[in-house]
């Protein structure tokens, strides 16, 4: 009975280590998602020559930027929302404004007048992951 015991309890500790482990993975695999996902949302704007907000909404580039993010997100598979913070911008997966419930949200960061830019914008984004 002793040896019975000992065994179904080293089967119960090799099972928490087992869903430990399957539990790290899934958290890497969705972290490392949400880490391409903004790193090709960077891109995106990158190659735009920055975001589209209702003010510029009119422009060819802002159908272009909401083209490409429907696109890649339909690509990628990527479907987590969350909630901006105060000042950023957020946006859907179609690469329009929707601060109620965005895919990501972009806030632009004016570069230091020590800087040998001043004038720069640099963007940041904030992704998502469950």
């Amino acid at each position: 009975m002793k040896e019975a015991i000992g065994g179904f309890s080293l089967f119960n500790i090799v099972i928490v280590f087992v869903l430990l482990f399957a539990g790290y993975i899934s958290l890497s695999i969705n972290y490392s998602k949400a880490y391409n996902v903004k790193n090709e949302i960077l891109n995106i704007i990158r190659n735009q020559g920055g975001v589209c907000t209702s003010s510029t909404r009119d422009n060819t580039n802002c159908y272009n930027f909401a083209e490409q993010i429907t696109d890649y997100f339909r690509e990628a598979n990527y479907r987590s929302t969350g909630s901006c913070d105060d000042g950023w911008v957020g946006y859907n997966r179609e690469g329009l404004i929707d601060n109620n419930n965005p895919a990501f949200c972009v806030t632009a960061v004016r570069a230091n007048s020590n800087s040998e830019l001043p004038n720069a914008l640099y963007y940041q984004v904030k992704v998502f992951y469950q």
